[in-house]
């Protein structure tokens, strides 16, 4: 095999393998809900638990994301990801012989840790595998398959469940993680080692993970009194201050916080990603109920319309990708949010015009946004920082989707408990559910909005540093 072509299979067995990844990773997030009443039934869960089911793999996620990011500089790209997929089956493998509620918790929080490992390093080892002016088409690709796990999740994982009970989603995962392992083992031969023999920073490690616990539980709306809901914003604060702190004064910060300060477009791009997150992810979960509840769809039926933002989201991402790296400067990522912003306008007034195809109207803008915004607002995060920084980048870059995600559902609990209280959504009070949903889809159009502003600053944070970047090159040619 020639070098040219050993590259190019190795690039297509990396796009294989982190694709495939990152498509398992939100089909597990979302097929797993699917399951809620076989675990309540077979492991004797109360509704709080069903709860954590979701919220412990996720918090798996965030808390290890960073450290894993760090790790991998350390040890290699490679090593971290491999153990990732062990840790992934391994836990998935448990999860089928659970036969407690608690110890299935246990098992999924392990599973999230698999996850963070995964996803940390997988985006950077497709990044620092192409070229800069492949690299575009490659990310387009991942991102693609991230929202195809996350839109047919619910679909499989119920087709799974009904044919072969809960347990065949995880024996799935395990056999799909051995594939990825040997993959990884006998065709990737790059480690993507960065540093060597520096000190992991186990105290900004710990004190992350305790901020990221306590901020979680916090807007996740867990807390049973106002007491609890003060102490743990308490917490919040105070681990987030100290985890600063700490970070500043460390030789070998597990996140650079003056990265926030320095590079303005690294900052707007992680506003960007966290705004456009927690205004789209509202969609499914809202017109789930209402095309159920109002226009009386079965659950396949409403699965089938909801597909139509990631179908529009794979059908041009590619073209998207390839437009990126052939140099075309377009703001590609500010037309995406208007676009996405304009579909949530157009949902906020279905109450009023109750008609599907002004619904799939709709959804076609917001997918058409979430095509051409997630690809552009990915690559304007990791552009910005150095070679060195590539997991951080891309652990950043995940946290934040994360983060919006969760503020999102933390905003509709609010409305729905203030509109709601402790009602069921129910024939007799249809009428508070479109209230809330109209409020819902109100405030997320706002945020739309906030999102448009973050992307022209992001945009001239960009152009301001390309512009000093060649001024600097032109006095050193």
């Amino acid at each position: 095999m020639t070098i040219l072509a050993e590259k190019k299979y190795t690039r297509l067995l990396v796009i294989a393998i982190v694709g495939g990844t990152q498509f398992v990773l939100p089909f597990l997030a979302s097929a797993v809900n699917i399951i809620l009443p076989d675990l309540q039934k077979e492991l004797h869960a109360t509704a709080l638990q069903l709860s954590l089911v979701s919220a412990v793999y996720l918090l798996g996620i965030n808390v290890f994301i960073l450290p894993m990011g760090r790790l991998s500089d350390i040890f290699g790209r490679k090593k971290v990801f491999m153990s990732g997929t062990v840790i992934m089956g391994l836990s998935s493998l448990l999860l089928i012989h659970a036969g407690d509620i608690r110890i299935f918790l246990v098992f999924r929080f392990l599973q999230g840790l698999g996850a963070a490992m995964v996803v940390t390093t997988g985006l950077v080892i497709a990044f620092e595998t192409f070229p800069k002016n492949e690299r575009a088409r490659a990310i387009s690709i991942i991102v693609a398959a991230i929202y195809i796990g996350m839109s047919i999740g619910p679909f499989i994982g119920g087709v799974l469940t009904g044919l072969f009970g809960y347990r065949s989603i995880f024996y799935c995962v395990v056999a799909l993680m051995l594939f990825f392992f040997f993959g990884a083992f006998f065709g990737i031969k790059e480690q993507w080692q960065k540093t060597e023999k520096v000190r992991f920073d186990y105290k900004g490690a710990v004190l992350y993970g305790l901020a990221v616990s306590s901020f979680m539980f916090m807007i996740s709306g867990l807390f049973k009194n106002s007491f609890q809901f003060i102490l743990l914003l308490f917490a919040s604060v105070l681990f987030i201050v100290l985890f600063i702190r700490a970070e500043k004064k460390s030789t070998n910060p597990l996140l650079p916080v003056d990265l926030f300060v320095k590079n303005k477009q690294f900052l707007y791009s992680c506003l960007l990603i966290f705004t456009n997150f927690m205004a789209s992810f509202c969609v499914p979960f809202y017109l789930a109920l209402y095309l159920q509840y109002i226009l009386k769809f079965s659950e396949s039926q409403a699965g089938l319309v909801l597909i139509i933002p990631p179908a529009m989201q794979v059908l041009l991402s590619f073209w998207v990708g390839n437009q990126l790296d052939k140099k075309v400067e377009k703001p590609f990522a500010t037309y995406g949010v208007i676009l996405m912003t304009t579909g949530l306008f157009l949902l906020a007034c279905i109450i009023y015009i109750q008609n599907f195809w002004f619904i799939a109207l709709a959804l076609v803008f917001i997918g058409v946004g979430i095509a051409f915004f997630v690809t552009p607002s990915t690559m304007l995060l990791m552009e910005c920082v150095g070679e060195e920084l590539h997991s951080v980048g891309s652990s950043v870059n995940s946290v934040m989707r994360s983060f919006g995600m969760m503020f999102c559902m933390s905003i509709i609990s609010a409305i729905f408990r203030t509109v709601l209280g402790n009602k069921d959504v129910a024939t007799d009070n249809y009428h508070l559910f479109l209230v809330s949903m109209q409020t819902g889809f109100i405030v997320f159009f706002v945020v739309g909005l906030l999102s448009i502003g973050i992307s022209f600053l992001a945009y001239s944070a960009k152009a301001k540093r390309e512009k000093e970047q060649a001024q600097f090159e032109n006095a050193n040619g």
